[in-house]
């Protein structure tokens, strides 16, 4: 078997699948988190784009069912990640000492790298609000409402 030549112990391989899934969670919010404050930025500072936006209905309705469409896939990365936290805790559980179980199951949780519903939750809301903000944006371009700079 592969995994016994490398000398890799079934929990050692569930710990580092969990840091891996935890890594690729925290890149899609922090990949999402940038693009939208940059796209935002981009937005409030210049005035050709909201000009744009705002002359042609057409570019509106693209952006703002982008801006839904890129929301939805989002979101559904991040599930899919907690799902699969959720999953390898599972099989990382039984192979823990009674000790360590009862840590966990007391709410003291020894394995930084779940992803529990409240992170899921609590990082879901920050990318929404910023979903929120561009979306609101978009819809409402209009040149004259906007800062003054380009």
């Amino acid at each position: 078997m592969i995994i016994s030549d490398f000398s890799i112990t079934d929990f050692d391989l569930l710990i580092k699948l969990l840091e891996k899934n935890y890594d690729t969670h925290l890149n899609i919010v922090w990949a999402a988190t940038g693009l939208l404050l940059a796209t935002i930025g981009w937005l409030l500072t210049s005035k050709d784009a909201r000009g744009y936006i705002s002359h042609d209905v057409t570019a509106k309705r693209v952006v703002i069912f982008s801006i839904i469409l890129m929301a939805s896939l989002h979101y559904v990365l991040l599930f899919k990640t907690q799902v699969t936290s959720k999953a390898i805790m599972a099989e990382l559980i039984p192979l823990l000492s009674d000790a360590s179980k009862k840590l966990i199951t007391e709410g003291n949780n020894i394995l930084i790298y779940e992803i529990t519903s409240s992170d899921l939750i609590a990082r879901s809301l920050v990318t929404l609000s910023l979903f929120l903000v561009l979306m609101t944006l978009v819809y409402r371009c209009n040149t004259s409402r906007m800062g003054k700079h380009t």
